[in-house]
C-alpha cells in the first residue's frame, strides 16, 4: 500500500470551478482498480487543496498517473490552479 498527498493552490475566486472538476476527477479514480480510496479536502487556507490518494500497489498509481481522465481532468483543473501541485508519497512505518 502507497499514498499521495497532492497539494494545490488554486487563483482567487475559482472555488466552484476547481471543485467541480476536481469532484470528477475524485469519482472516477475511485473506480480504477487498484484505488484504495481517493478524497479531496480544502485546508485551513481557503485557496489551498489536498487531494489524499491510496493504491494497492505502486503499478496502480503509475496506472492511474497513465489514465485519460487524469490526463484530461489534470490539464483542465490547471487552468485554475496558481501554480503547480506539490506531491507527497506516504510508505506504511517500518514494522
Amino acid at each position: 500500500m502507497l499514498g499521495i498527498v497532492a497539494t494545490v493552490k488554486i487563483k482567487e475566486g475559482a472555488h466552484a470551478h476547481f471543485e467541480a472538476l476536481a469532484e470528477e476527477l475524485v469519482a472516477l479514480s475511485r473506480n480504477e482498480p487498484g484505488c484504495a480510496g481517493y478524497t479531496l479536502w480544502r485546508t485551513q487556507d481557503e485557496l489551498t487543496y489536498a487531494f489524499v490518494e491510496y493504491y494497492k500497489e505502486p503499478s496502480d498509481l503509475d496506472a492511474h498517473i497513465a489514465s485519460e481522465h487524469y490526463r484530461d481532468l489534470g490539464r483542465r483543473l490547471r487552468e485554475f490552479m496558481s501554480g503547480p501541485p506539490q506531491f507527497t508519497r506516504l510508505l506504511p512505518p517500518s514494522s
